[in-house]
């Protein structure tokens, strides 16, 4: 695992894990293999939204939220580019999974894993329930985001 000091997240950006490492703060998996940053997640996150969407990420988490009123709120990041919390954002091992490329998820007796578009597989700190109400969540953030314009309350659309 290599370092990378001025990471910005991309489009192969597949998740953002706590290193648990006195000198590491992040565990970045990208589509080129892991690394770690001495930024934390959401320092990476902020970075990413001034770069993308030139607004801060308090900003981009206050809209989300007063929009749809969800508990942890994904983070649109920028076009393509959605952050999912696994626990809230403020929480010290929340995982930051890109669902963009994730290509499946499995619930097993040593706990959920999702696998990447390069095959690599990662253990996530949240359960089976808990991930698909975020990846829900993220798809309508990502519908709102790209067009949409409008929330339509999900309970009204089934």
């Amino acid at each position: 695992m290599t370092e990378k000091i001025d990471y910005l997240i991309r489009k192969e950006t597949m998740a953002l894990d706590t290193a648990f490492d006195p000198e590491y703060q992040t565990v970045i998996y990208d589509q080129d293999g892991v690394f770690r940053s001495r930024k934390s997640k959401l320092e990476l996150l902020r970075d990413a939204c001034i770069h993308y969407r030139m607004c801060d990420f308090e900003g981009v988490l206050k809209g989300t939220k007063q929009i749809f009123n969800f508990n942890k709120a994904p983070i649109v990041v920028g076009d393509g580019l959605i952050a999912t919390p696994t626990k809230s954002p403020r929480s010290y091992d929340c995982q930051f999974i890109f669902l963009a490329n994730i290509i499946d998820f499995d619930a097993t007796a040593d706990g959920l894993y999702v696998t990447f578009s390069n095959q690599q597989q990662l253990k996530l700190n949240c359960s089976l329930h808990t991930f698909q109400k975020q990846y829900s969540r993220t798809i309508i953030c990502a519908s709102y985001y790209h067009g949409l314009g409008k929330y339509i309350p999900w309970k009204k659309i089934i």
